[in-house]
């Protein structure tokens, strides 16, 4: 399984190295109350925007598990998020396993973190939120 993350429709394009098998895709939906005399009522309210995160080491030197193709330098990794960020804009995020299609969506990092390691790899975390184009 790999991720690429494009933005400007794919003027720019990073290769993520690896992510891990476990990825958390949330789809959750607005649930609206109401109280009625003797009870409460509950209705379906809209959905809420996907949202997708993940835990991994970016790698500094390629390895067996590395994506090919991908950088070998985190600070990259971080510079491309930064960028785009800071232009507001939203970048896309596509994860194939095989020849598959898992996800393919629009999004907006909600939350990204990270630290080194003595060898100066980063472990990051990365939360990302569906954008819908209006």
């Amino acid at each position: 399984m790999y991720a690429i993350l494009s933005a400007n429709n794919y003027a720019e394009i990073f290769i993520i190295p690896y992510i891990p098998p476990e990825l958390e895709i949330t789809e959750e939906q607005a649930v609206d109350e109401y109280d009625g005399l003797s009870f409460c009522l509950t209705m379906p309210g809209n959905m809420k925007p996907r949202a997708v995160s993940w835990s991994a080491l970016y790698p500094r030197n390629s390895h067996a598990f590395s994506t090919p193709g991908c950088g070998t330098d985190p600070e990259e990794f971080a510079a491309f998020l930064r960028n785009w960020r800071g232009k507001h804009w939203p970048i896309r995020l596509v994860i194939m396993d095989g020849g598959n299609t898992i996800l393919n969506m629009a999004v907006l990092v909600d939350n990204f973190s990270y630290s080194y390691t003595k060898s100066n790899d980063m472990n990051y975390s990365i939360s990302l939120k569906e954008y819908q184009f209006i």
